[in-house]
């Protein structure tokens, strides 16, 4: 077990940042560079299926190196549990800065912002993918952004490695409902389309500040066409390039068999719509 005002190496160890259901982050001091760092520690007493998904996580961080990917510095094993170092990120998620602005009645984000973050999201996919890495999990809490508005994708707890695989009976479940891409839903065939798919939702909810999957069972559970909302209705200067890239047919065909690499849209190749600095709300 890791706790705060242990020393870790050249770490000492800080307060809690947060904690999830296998999980805790806990900040820290690299002694010797005098940097801040996050260390991200494996719970005890979990099954081994979540020893082995904290592993493939650590694996993937070092294997891929991307600027909108956040980077582990190291990793071992203290007191029997798995841990990592990565950079210590000092900015908001996604969702955090949508809770925010809603609350002070500003747009959501500005249309520039939304045309970089889904460039960033793109970019680091595409980086993820060329090494036959699925994320599986992206949604707008597992993406920080840091002044002044990169992007980092965060915590790849269910990654899988390959394309072309269902999900496995001990992943099922696992994620979050709201997010899941149909093939995840409904057992189909899991590819990089499914993270296309994840990255439309997060835009379009950048837009919006609602997320398009409720809070029950998603609108596209068992339908082989689903035509979503458009953003436009909630934001009528969303420019129509931009929100035909949000849109764009990873999100409008949500049939497990789909299996598209082209991405579309933002997803894979983003234009500069002709009036995406157009809408400039507030900073938050």
């Amino acid at each position: 077990m890791i706790t705060p005002g242990q020393k870790i190496g050249t770490f000492q160890v800080g307060n809690l940042i947060g904690e999830g259901a296998t999980a805790s982050v806990f900040h820290a001091t690299d002694t010797k560079l005098n940097r801040p760092v996050a260390i991200k520690v494996l719970k005890e007493d979990l099954p081994e299926s979540s020893r082995e998904r904290f592993v493939r996580e650590v694996k993937t961080l070092v294997e891929v190196r991307h600027a909108a990917i956040v980077h582990v510095y190291t990793a071992g094993i203290e007191g029997g549990s798995p841990y990592y170092v990565m950079e210590h990120l000092s900015g908001r998620s996604i969702k955090e800065m949508i809770t925010h602005r809603k609350g002070k009645g500003v747009p959501v984000f500005r249309h520039d912002e939304i045309l970089s973050i889904g460039r960033q999201l793109a970019e680091a996919l595409g980086a993820l993918h060329k090494a036959r890495i699925i994320h599986r999990d992206l949604k707008p809490s597992n993406v920080m952004i840091v002044p002044p508005m990169k992007a980092k994708v965060i915590d790849f707890g269910l990654v899988q490695v390959g394309s072309g695989a269902r999900m496995g009976e001990r992943s099922r479940g696992l994620g979050t409902q709201a997010y899941m891409s149909p093939e995840q839903l409904e057992g189909g065939l899991i590819g990089e389309q499914s993270d296309l798919f994840q990255i439309g939702l997060i835009l379009h909810e950048m837009v919006t500040g609602e997320q398009l999957g409720g809070h029950g069972v998603p609108p596209w559970f068992g339908k082989s066409q689903w035509n979503p909302p458009l953003p436009s209705s909630t934001d009528p200067k969303l420019p129509p390039d931009l929100e035909k890239a949000i849109v764009a047919r990873p999100l409008r065909d949500p049939r497990p068999h789909r299996h598209r690499r082209d991405g579309g849209g933002v997803s894979r190749h983003p234009e500069r719509p002709r009036s995406a600095g157009g809408h400039q709300g507030h900073e938050g």
